[in-house]
C-alpha cells in the first residue's frame, strides 16, 4: 500500500512524497524534521487524503499559467501608464 505525506519545509513550497508504507514515511519525516531543526526551520506537516493533496497541488503548468497572467497584467499596467 502506498502512503503519501505533504510537508512544507520552506514557506513557498509544498512537497508531496509517495512512499511504500507508513514506517518509511515516519522515518522520512523524522529525518527531515531533524535536518530542518538543525537549520532553525520548522516542519509544518498536514495529513490529507491523496485526492485532496492532488486537488491542492500547483503543477508546473499551473505555475506557468499564473506567471503568464501576472506578466500580462503588469505589461498592461505599464502600457496604460506610459500612454
Amino acid at each position: 500500500m502506498l502512503t503519501m505525506t505533504m510537508t512544507r519545509p520552506i514557506v513557498s513550497y509544498i512537497q508531496v512524497v509517495r512512499v511504500s508504507n507508513t514506517s518509511v514515511r515516519d522515518e522520512l519525516i523524522s529525518r527531515l524534521r531533524e535536518m530542518l531543526r538543525r537549520h532553525g526551520r520548522p516542519l509544518l506537516q498536514h495529513e490529507a487524503t491523496t485526492k485532496l493533496m492532488l486537488e491542492r497541488a500547483v503543477t508546473k503548468k499551473k505555475r506557468q499559467q499564473m506567471l503568464a497572467t501576472f506578466f500580462r497584467s503588469v505589461f498592461a499596467e505599464v502600457r496604460q501608464s506610459t500612454a
